[in-house]
C-alpha cells in the first residue's frame, strides 16, 4: 500500500513538473526578448552600425543542465531585435570548433597506482608518522623525491583531444601513454631544490589511509606552464613562467617557441623541436596565431607589453612593437584575441588595440578609459573594430552570481572613437528574460555563459 502510494505520487510530481515547464516553454516561445538600456554615458546613436548576437540558455535552480532546455538567440541592434527560441537537446547543444592547441602545467595530483610513484613514496613516508585515527601534514622537498617536475598536457588539436597526466599513464592506452613519455622526455625541467609541496593524509581507527591530498604553496614554489597557438597541423608552444628562473638547459634546443606537429589524428612527437630560441630571462606572457600565419609572440619587456610578430616559414622576427606600459608587478591585465585585432587592457582601465595589418601590427588606438576594467558585474567581454571605431560588449553577472559560471540575460556595451580612445557611448541594458521564472523549484533564468557576438555592419 506505501508502495503504491509513494508510486502515485511520484507519478504526479512528475506530471506536474513536465506541465510547468511545458507552460514556460510555451510562453518563452511566444515572446520575444526585449532589451532596455540605462545611459552611463555618451549616447545610443554612437551604437549605430553595431549588431549583437545574446544567446541565452535557460539553468534549472539544481545547478544541472539537463533537457531538454528553453534557447533564446537574438540578434540586437539599437533600432530594435529580433529572436529565435528552441529546446536544446544533447544533439543540437551548440559547439565551438576552435582549437586550444597543447597546454602543459605542473601536476602534484596524489593518486597514482604505481606503488613506485614518487608521491607514493613520500605519503608513505608521511604515514609512517601518523597515528591510528588521525591525520598528518606536512611540507616535503620536491627535489628529495624526484628529479623533474611531474607535468601534465591537456591537448585539443584536429583528431586529438586528450588529457594526458602523469596519474593516468597505468591506464592510458599504449599510443597515449607513449606520447606521454615523449613529451615529458622533451620537456625535462630540473625541480629548484627550494621547491617544497605540503601533503596530507588522514587514518581509520585500524590504521588504514582513507583520505590524502597534495598542494603546492611554498613560499619558493614556482610556476611554470605551456600554452600555445594553433596555425595548420601544428601547435606553437611557449613556457611562460613566474618566480625563480627554471632551468630549461635539458630541453632540446632550449627555451624558445616548440612546434609538435599533428597527423592523421597523430602527435608527431618525433617531429617536436625548438624553431625560435630565446633567452631563460625573457618574460613570455604567451603566444597567438595572427590571420596571415604568422606568430604574435608576447612578452614583457622594460615595463611594456611588447609583441613579436615571427614569420612562420623563416622563424625570423619581423616586427616588435610595443603596446602599453604598466607595472606587471602590481597590476593585472587581459588580452583578448579577435577577428585581425587585440585588445590589451590593465585593470585601471588603461588599454591599447593593435590591428593585423599586411602581416603586421598597427597600434589603432590607446586610452585610459575602459569602461569595463574593475567591474566585477560584467564578464565574457567581446569586441568588434572598424576603422576608428572600438566596440565592447559583455554579459552582466546576475542575481544567481553564486553560480560562478552563470551569468545575468542583459548587457553591457561601449563604443570608442579614434586614436585616442574616446568613450562615446556605455550602456547597461536589462533584459525581459530577467523577469522570467518558472517556480520556486526552477527559479529564474540564468544565463550560459555564451561569449556576446558582436561586429560592426557598415
Amino acid at each position: 500500500m506505501k508502495k503504491t502510494l509513494a508510486l502515485v505520487l511520484a507519478l504526479l510530481l512528475a506530471s506536474a513538473a513536465a506541465l510547468a515547464a511545458s507552460a514556460v516553454y510555451a510562453g518563452a516561445e511566444s515572446e520575444s526578448v526585449e532589451y532596455t538600456p540605462t545611459v552611463l554615458a555618451g549616447s545610443e546613436e554612437a551604437a549605430a552600425g553595431l549588431e549583437l548576437t545574446l544567446e541565452r540558455a535557460w539553468l534549472n535552480w539544481s545547478g544541472g543542465r539537463g533537457y531538454p532546455r528553453p534557447y533564446w538567440r537574438t540578434v540586437w541592434t539599437k533600432d530594435g531585435s529580433e529572436t529565435e527560441f528552441e529546446l536544446l537537446t544533447e544533439s543540437n547543444y551548440p559547439e565551438y570548433d576552435a582549437y586550444t592547441g597543447v597546454n602543459m602545467y605542473i601536476d602534484y595530483s596524489s593518486s597514482h597506482d604505481d606503488e613506485g610513484y614518487w608521491l607514493n613514496r613520500a605519503f608513505d613516508d608521511l604515514a609512517a608518522e601518523v597515528e591510528p585515527g588521525s591525520s598528518g601534514e606536512k611540507f616535503i622537498r620536491v627535489a628529495d623525491y624526484t628529479d623533474y617536475y611531474p607535468l601534465a598536457f591537456d591537448i585539443d588539436m584536429p583528431g586529438y583531444t586528450e588529457m594526458l597526466m602523469p596519474t593516468d599513464v597505468p591506464h592510458l592506452e599504449p599510443q597515449q601513454a607513449a606520447d606521454y613519455e615523449a613529451l615529458s622526455e622533451f620537456f625535462r625541467i630540473p625541480v629548484l631544490d627550494t621547491e617544497t609541496i605540503s601533503i596530507s593524509l588522514e587514518k581509520d581507527n585500524e590504521g588504514r589511509v582513507f583520505s590524502r591530498g597534495s598542494a603546492s604553496g611554498g613560499e619558493d614554489a614556482i610556476q611554470v606552464y605551456g600554452e600555445s597557438a594553433v596555425i595548420g597541423n601544428c601547435a606553437y608552444i611557449v613556457l611562460p613562467y613566474e618566480g625563480e628562473t627554471p632551468d630549461f638547459s635539458l630541453i632540446p634546443g632550449g627555451y624558445g617557441i616548440y612546434r609538435l606537429p599533428f597527423s592523421g589524428g597523430r602527435m608527431l612527437t618525433d617531429e617536436l623541436e625548438n624553431v625560435y630560441p630565446m633567452d631563460s630571462g625573457a618574460q613570455v606572457l604567451g603566444i597567438t596565431a595572427m590571420d596571415c600565419g604568422r606568430l604574435a609572440l608576447h612578452t614583457y619587456e622594460n615595463g611594456a607589453y611588447v609583441l613579436t610578430v615571427i614569420d612562420t616559414e623563416s622563424f625570423a622576427a619581423v616586427q616588435r612593437l610595443e603596446l602599453l606600459s604598466f607595472d606587471r608587478e602590481n597590476m593585472w591585465y587581459t588580452i583578448t584575441e579577435c577577428d585581425g585585432f587585440m585588445v590589451l587592457v590593465v585593470d585601471d582601465g588603461t588599454f591599447a588595440v593593435a590591428a593585423e595589418e599586411n602581416g603586421l601590427y598597427d597600434l589603432r588606438m590607446s586610452g585610459d578609459g575602459m569602461a569595463w576594467a574593475g567591474n566585477a558585474d560584467a564578464v565574457n567581454y567581446e569586441y568588434a573594430l572598424s576603422g576608428g571605431r572600438l566596440a565592447v560588449a559583455g554579459n552582466v553577472r546576475g542575481d544567481d552570481s553564486w553560480v560562478y559560471d552563470r551569468s545575468g540575460c542583459g548587457f553591457y556595451l561601449a563604443v570608442y572613437e579614434g586614436a585616442d580612445a574616446r568613450l562615446a557611448y556605455h550602456g547597461v541594458y536589462s533584459s525581459t528574460l530577467d523577469e522570467v521564472s518558472v517556480n520556486e523549484a526552477y527559479g529564474p533564468v540564468i544565463a550560459d555563459m555564451y561569449d556576446v557576438g558582436i561586429r560592426f555592419t557598415d
